[in-house]
């Protein structure tokens, strides 16, 4: 899972970048500077099931950078609960197989964490 996320990340800096219209010259107009100084907002971070963050989306998506983005980390978001939902029935499935008792306990409710923090949505960023 780490080669994904640092795979998004490189991703997530390319497409922000673009979007925000950095420019590499340092004479930029002020409309320009005063565009790129506004943080990028992002919806709510959902949790498809308790103690597990989904990747937050940027809230109301204006460029085609920023929709593309939104369909990375959406396409990821959906990974995520695929993969825990199979790791949940394998769990299930393997303490069938072995006879093992969850004696009132569902043995999958506890095996995925994750906690997403977003720590920079400015303009840098």
């Amino acid at each position: 899972m780490k080669p994904s996320i640092s795979a998004f990340i490189c991703l997530f800096f390319l497409f922000v970048g673009q979007a925000a219209g950095v420019s590499q010259n340092s004479g930029g107009s002020a409309p320009a500077q005063e565009a790129n100084s506004t943080a990028i907002q992002l919806a709510p971070i959902k949790h498809p099931r308790k103690g597990v963050d989904s990747w937050p989306l940027i809230a109301n998506p204006t460029s085609p950078a920023e929709q593309r983005v939104n369909a990375i980390l959406t396409r990821l978001n959906q990974r995520l609960v695929s993969a825990f939902q199979d790791c949940d029935a394998n769990i299930r499935e393997s303490m069938k197989e072995t006879g093992q008792s969850a004696n009132g306990h569902d043995p999958a409710a506890d095996d995925w964490s994750r906690i997403v923090v977003v720590t920079m949505a400015g303009p840098r960023f």
